[in-house]
């Protein structure tokens, strides 16, 4: 668990703890932490395992739930493209907090919450996801999942126009490109 901290130390770049990593060497800590916890078949250790895997892009494509109702949502989402809308809801009452979250991973499931219940897309939308995709501040995983989000949900609210500009961003980038390409396509016809 040391290390899941140590991660978010490292991508959180926490104001005066003077560390001085990289800033992406926080896939190093998380990737070492995830090959130690994924044996264990707790709901802490499980907890921690999809928190990393949210933030190092790996989605998958089982249907496991942390029970972090929120997070879940948003890793389906980020699969790509589905059937049904999904939305991500609200805290539940009483939740306690089991771990820390990093500000970058809290921010990405604030805007997938909020992009997942719009009903009609506009520049607000727009300038919303542009802000978070286009943040420096944030990991490059994280500013791709933002980018996801935008192409997303221009996509679901027939805003194909829209989503244009994040598809290409994004075609080309695991684990986005399964979907983002074909999406691409079909949008710039």
């Amino acid at each position: 668990m040391a290390e899941y901290v140590l991660g978010v130390l490292v991508k959180e770049q926490t104001y005066g703890q003077g560390l001085t990593s990289p800033l992406d060497s926080f896939t190093e800590a998380f990737t070492a932490a995830l090959q130690k916890l994924k044996p264990h078949k707790r709901p802490l250790p499980h907890l921690l395992c999809s928190v990393m895997r949210f933030a190092l892009n790996q989605f998958g494509n089982e249907q496991i739930r942390s029970g972090y109702v929120e997070l879940d949502a948003a890793m389906e989402l980020l699969r790509g493209p589905t059937s049904h809308h999904v939305n991500i809801p609200d805290v539940p009452p009483g939740r306690l907090k089991a771990c820390p979250l990093d500000h970058g991973t809290d921010r990405l499931l604030g805007l997938a919450k909020a992009m997942s219940r719009k009903d009609r897309w506009s520049p607000v939308l727009r300038s919303e996801c542009l802000q978070v995709a286009a943040d420096q501040a944030l990991v490059l995983p994280d500013r791709q999942k933002a980018l996801a989000i935008w192409a997303l949900t221009a996509l679901r609210l027939d805003a194909r126009d829209e989503a244009v500009e994040p598809l290409r961003q994004i075609s080309a980038v695991h684990p986005f490109d399964t979907w983002a390409d074909a999406c691409l396509q079909t949008v710039s016809k």
